[in-house]
């Protein structure tokens, strides 16, 4: 192709374009662009959008994952679903389970748990166990609760503090491999 045809079809179109303006036309309306935010290569991806804290393999992912651990103890707690706790935890967390099957036998006949949230009073980075990827100390507060098991006896424990030691271990997130009342 030479470059004079293609001149050629470049004033063609430049022609129709204007051609199709005349003066008794009214101006064309244009609607505002809509403010959008600037794309480059600097911003995140969206998994990187997405990732919480506590999905880092970082000593600061384990603390969040702290976070989300009693998150998540809380609602299985009053919720009576003790899946989301113990998938959290390693396969052969024995120390665990004990919260786990609380929920479970409490709920299954139609118990119910009741009282507030646990949350965390202090947490600490713990000395590494030889076992664990990261070790973490927490305190934390324990409302009053009742335990109201189907058909049972409620018993009832009071407001507290109690301090564990949790083993963490990674395995394309966090888990607790081993929890230690002290």
């Amino acid at each position: 192709m030479t470059l004079r045809p293609l001149a050629a079809a470049v004033a063609l179109t430049s022609a129709l374009a204007l051609s199709a303006c005349s003066s008794d036309d009214p101006d064309p309306v244009v609607a505002d662009p809509t403010p959008s935010a600037p794309s480059s290569s600097a911003d995140p991806t969206p998994s990187e959008d997405s990732a919480e804290p506590w999905e880092e393999k970082t000593p600061a992912g384990a603390e969040a994952f702290m976070d989300h651990w009693v998150e998540v103890f809380n609602t299985s707690f009053q919720g009576g679903d003790a899946r989301p706790l113990r998938e959290l935890a390693t396969k052969d967390c024995d120390s665990c389970e004990p919260f786990a099957d609380l929920i479970d036998s409490t709920y299954e006949g139609g118990g119910e748990i009741r009282g507030g949230g646990w949350t965390i009073a202090t947490l600490t980075r713990s000395a590494r166990s030889k076992t664990a990827d990261e070790t973490v100390t927490v305190t934390f507060k324990q409302p009053r609760m009742t335990v109201a098991p189907a058909g049972g006896e409620p018993q009832t424990s009071p407001a507290q503090k109690s301090t564990y030691v949790f083993d963490l271990d990674w395995a394309g997130g966090w888990a607790v491999s081993q929890m230690v009342l002290l």
